[in-house]
């Protein structure tokens, strides 16, 4: 069966929507005559970046497969990233933006065998390292067993 993970939402989005809300709201405030068309050009393309953002947020999903295979979909707009659990070398905890002893943003580094570095932010990371780790582990013992 399937284990899907659905993205976190980091604070860092929420301020970057936050910010282009003030940018397209203020822009509408300072609109005359003579520069509508230009405002309102701007303003579209901000409001098409914020539903583009939401949606990525919305979406974002990692999912772990039945035959052994992680699945990063990153939103409708992105590419889906395929990768064979087998290929995880290492999956480490990266914390950014540090105040005091809390982190505004953590995130799972995930390092390939051919060291490719995929950052995923799944809800419930510790289960997300677990499931991966059992699944190595379980192929580690089958190539054992063969031996």
């Amino acid at each position: 069966m399937n284990r899907l993970f659905h993205a976190k939402i980091s604070i860092g989005n929420y301020i970057l929507l936050f910010s282009l809300l003030i940018a397209a709201v203020s822009l509408l405030w300072q609109v005359n005559n003579s520069s509508k068309p230009m405002i309102g050009v701007v303003f579209t393309v901000i409001i098409f970046i914020m539903v583009v953002i939401v949606e990525k947020m919305i979406n974002t999903t990692y999912t772990i497969t039945t035959d052994e295979k992680l699945i990063v979909h990153n939103g409708r707009f992105s590419k889906d990233i395929c990768i064979d659990v087998d290929d995880i070398k290492k999956i480490d905890k990266i914390c950014r933006w540090k105040i005091g002893n809390k982190a505004l943003m953590t995130y799972l580094l995930i390092i390939t065998n051919d060291e490719h570095e995929i950052p995923v932010n799944p809800e419930n990371e510790e289960d997300f390292v677990k499931k991966i780790t059992k699944i190595k582990l379980k192929n580690n013992q089958d190539e054992d067993d063969e031996d």
